[in-house]
């Protein structure tokens, strides 16, 4: 058992289009690409997303802020199982990564 390179991608005759489709559905059915790997059930992405608002927060205006900060909430409760779950969105994301900080 292991792992042995396939064909040369140049042997599939496949076009750009036909490449593009198939990468994308790799992408959507390989599970692994979106392991969770943190202890606080958040995918690497939701994580930088998560660092990347509350680096940057400071310098957004109160009302796309809130708003950036709801969605991002909402995205984000259904993965860390009820914590926070009575707190305000800002609030909330800053417990997830205060969390994630003492977990790792």
């Amino acid at each position: 058992m292991g792992i042995s390179a396939g064909p040369p991608i140049s042997s599939l005759d496949l076009s750009a289009d036909q490449a593009t489709a198939a990468r994308e559905a790799f992408k959507a059915s390989c599970r692994a690409l979106m392991k969770r790997k943190d202890v606080s059930g958040l995918t690497q992405p939701e994580l930088a997303a998560l660092r990347r608002f509350l680096e940057r927060r400071q310098a957004i205006d109160d009302v796309p802020r809130s708003l950036l900060a709801s969605d991002l909430a909402a995205r984000l409760r259904p993965s860390v199982g009820g914590v926070g779950a009575d707190l305000p969105p800002e609030r909330f994301l800053e417990l997830v990564a205060a969390l994630r900080r003492i977990r790792t």
